[in-house]
């Protein structure tokens, strides 16, 4: 499988690392150090690939694009950062699910692209619904 990707980060000349991260049978969480959500992750979660940009404990993993045991990809990077006028009307929010956490909860539980959308629009709703 052949796989591309851009970056559009603010500079493009840094090495980006290619890790893969192994099955695991045990209960994980995963810690945004972006908004400070800990998402607590099911058990067996299947080996995948990610190529991380960014130091982890400055931005957060941004895993930004992988592929997992299954053969399904994903690209989970946007640039609403830089964009005042989206951040306006989808603001950052302190516990919330933010671009960093997005491949790492989400490409290790699925079996198909349409299992991510149903998984992670779940994960928005439970969230979202706790804090009312």
């Amino acid at each position: 499988m052949t796989k591309s990707r851009n970056c559009d980060a603010e500079v493009c000349n840094v090495p980006v690392k290619f890790v893969v991260v192994p099955a695991k049978s045990e209960k994980q969480t995963f810690h945004s150090y972006v908004t400070g959500l800990d998402i607590p992750l099911p058990e067996n979660a299947l080996r995948y690939q990610m190529a991380p940009f960014v130091d982890y404990k400055i931005h957060g993993q941004f895993g930004e694009c992988g592929i997992n045991s299954e053969n399904v990809a994903m690209s989970s990077t946007e640039s609403l950062y830089g964009n005042p006028q989206v951040l306006g009307l989808d603001p950052l929010v302190k516990n919330g699910i933010g671009e960093d956490a997005l491949l790492s909860i989400v490409l290790p539980l699925i079996h198909s692209a349409r299992d991510g959308v149903q998984y992670l629009g779940k994960l928005i709703e439970k969230i979202w619904f706790s804090r009312r």
